[in-house]
């Protein structure tokens, strides 16, 4: 087992239906990597669209896919704000000067204040959600490294419309902006199951769930316009499951997904997405890998029910 940091698949050596061995890049150079089971974890299904798997991109009709952000934290704000900004009068107020601002042209974005969350055990201190880029797409280095200087000029204008509009914020400073952009979507891999935006909305639960998720369509995309709210939200206390199926790609044995790049739908992902789902769904691949060495079988062979088996012993929910 190696876990690799720096390190970037560049090519994939394939034997039939089984990956073999990777080529992959970091500061030493090329370097070849052989394995016996191999796990695309690296969010824009890289190792998997090298090795021919299908895979869709962005929605059906125009491929747009949703917007990248850089986030920021700033220091010396005060008052409390909670997981976002807590005066909800304030947010809107705020918000209406921003958009004010953007319509004459004084600032080069469209910003609201709505993701505002301050950082647990550092008082003083927010992460800040807000920052916005559309049109990228996050397999290409020269769109990200666009999103990546549009974001931090951007962040400076907020910072100072912040400290002019915001209560609380008189006083603030900005402390850090992220390393890189936060991409919320690119390639979705072909699996033998799709979830659909129907399974997430419908609370569905499969045989084969290895993962929980509860969280809305949330599809940071400046087209989406939800017909209701009870077509993105689910109601309190419900979730759907993820089945191990989205997991296994297809024409390939010995592969598994993990993170955004799982079969989803376009919508199904705006769901997906969110960290904590896709770090259940990294548990169940690894796991699942573990497993097939010691049964000695391929992914899509694996016993199910003893995957989840392992995986209730170890505190995971999926029922």
């Amino acid at each position: 087992i190696k876990v690799l940091y720096y390190t970037r698949v560049a090519d994939v050596v394939r034997d039939g239906a089984g990956i073999v061995g990777l080529v992959t890049a970091n500061k030493d150079g090329l370097q070849n990597m052989e394995a016996d089971v191999f796990i695309d974890a690296t969010g824009d299904g890289d190792m998997a669209a090298l090795a021919g798997v299908p895979y869709e991109q962005g929605r059906q009709e125009d491929g747009r896919m949703q917007g990248v952000t850089l986030v920021f934290r700033l220091g010396g704000v005060e008052g409390y704000f909670g997981r976002c900004y807590a005066d909800r009068d304030e947010v809107k107020r705020c918000d209406a000067v921003l958009e004010q601002a953007w319509k004459e042209g004084k600032v080069s974005g469209k910003y609201h204040v709505g993701c505002v969350n301050s950082i647990p055990g550092m008082p003083g201190v927010v992460a800040v959600n807000s920052q916005h880029t559309h049109g990228i797409d996050g397999t290409n280095a020269d769109d990200l490294t666009m999103a990546t200087i549009k974001g931090r000029r951007e962040i400076r204008e907020m910072v100072e419309l912040f400290r002019q509009h915001l209560r609380g914020f008189e006083k603030s400073y900005l402390l850090d902006t992220a390393a890189v952009v936060g991409v919320r979507e690119t390639r979705r891999i072909t699996g033998e199951y799709t979830l659909t935006e129907e399974d997430v909305l419908g609370a569905r639960k499969f045989e084969d769930g290895i993962a929980n998720g509860a969280w809305a369509i949330d599809c940071h995309l400046e087209a989406f316009k939800p017909r209701t709210e009870e077509e993105v939200f689910l109601n309190t206390g419900q979730y759907y499951n993820i089945p191990y199926r989205c997991l296994i790609p297809k024409g390939i044995d010995n592969l598994l997904l993990a993170g955004r790049c799982i079969s989803t739908t376009h919508l199904a992902l705006a769901a997906f997405r969110i960290m904590s789902q896709c770090m259940a769904v990294g548990q169940a691949a690894g796991t699942a890998a573990a497993l097939c060495l010691d049964e000695g079988c391929k992914p899509r062979n694996l016993d199910v029910q003893v995957l989840q088996k392992a995986l209730t012993s170890d505190g995971a929910l999926f029922e």
